[in-house]
């Protein structure tokens, strides 16, 4: 099984952040489990980059 690839967002991360605020009709599905989908969404990314800092997570396609 190969690993994930990790990519540090912290630059972006208030882009992507707004972004997903755009899609207002779909945050409240997507996130139904909170009403702070911003702190998810850093908590997450947080979590998944660990000490480097915020990352997303990608896995590669064989």
């Amino acid at each position: 099984m190969r690993e994930p690839v990790l990519v540090p967002i912290a630059e972006t991360l208030e882009q992507r952040l707004e972004a997903i605020a755009c899609y207002a009709s779909q945050v409240p599905v997507i996130f139904r489990f909170t009403q702070d989908f911003r702190s998810a969404v850093r908590e997450f990314a947080q979590e998944v980059g660990g000490e480097p800092g915020p990352a997303e997570r990608f896995w590669p396609v064989t």
